[in-house]
């Protein structure tokens, strides 16, 4: 049992890991669609609304979810990982109590608590350029080919590049692997949907 206990700890650490990563995902693109949309909308309704009041009006309600937005996904994705940290380590701990790798994955375990907050503030700020380039896109009436082909690069870059590639470690289980990806494969289709059908026909439901 305390042999495979490395191997087991890695197979249900990634599973955990795995799960974890597409609910964040999800709530991740889904603060991005509304943090951009509001932006979109601010912009749109400027140019199209002949009352500045109004314009002042709605662009305050659209920077209070902005922030709220922000805020929200945030606290949902450092809960969501620290619970899902404490319950991965807890359930494979009883396994690893009496083997002497127990405090080398613990200290991994740490490692990746801090990474994870590391990836998670980068991609915080990945995600406000992406916004930048996609408004400086809409200025200069660049073709709306580009706002459809942006999210689908840069998500598969910063996201599943590297998360399919820590998939390919050794003591990787193919089930585990196999959801993983049906997970992974989800939340990239559902997002890049709503992300480029948002963009595209929100001003016609105005």
């Amino acid at each position: 049992m305390l042999f495979n206990a490395d191997k087991f700890f890695i197979a249900s650490y990634i599973f955990y890991l795995s799960i974890y990563l597409s609910i964040y995902h999800n709530i991740y693109c889904f603060g991005l669609i509304f943090i951009a949309g509001n932006i979109y909308l601010s912009i749109y309704l400027s140019i199209y609304l002949p009352s500045i009041s109004m314009f002042i009006f709605l662009f305050v309600c659209f920077f209070f979810s902005f922030y709220l937005s922000i805020y929200l996904s945030l606290f949902i994705s450092i809960y969501l990982s620290i619970s899902i940290y404490i319950v991965a380590f807890f359930t494979v701990s009883i396994f690893l109590y009496l083997s002497f790798i127990y405090h080398f994955f613990l200290s991994l375990c740490i490692f990746f608590i801090l990474l994870h907050f590391f990836l998670l503030f980068v991609f915080f700020i990945a995600s406000f350029i992406f916004i930048l380039l996609l408004l400086l896109l809409h200025y200069f009436s660049f073709h709306f080919f580009y706002l459809f082909i942006f999210p689908l690069v840069i998500d598969f870059i910063l996201c599943h590049f590297l998360f399919f590639s820590f998939h390919s470690t050794k003591y990787f289980n193919f089930y585990i692997f196999s959801s993983s990806v049906s997970f992974t494969f989800f939340s990239f289709i559902l997002n890049y949907l709503l992300f480029n059908f948002f963009f595209f026909f929100s001003p016609f439901f105005l």
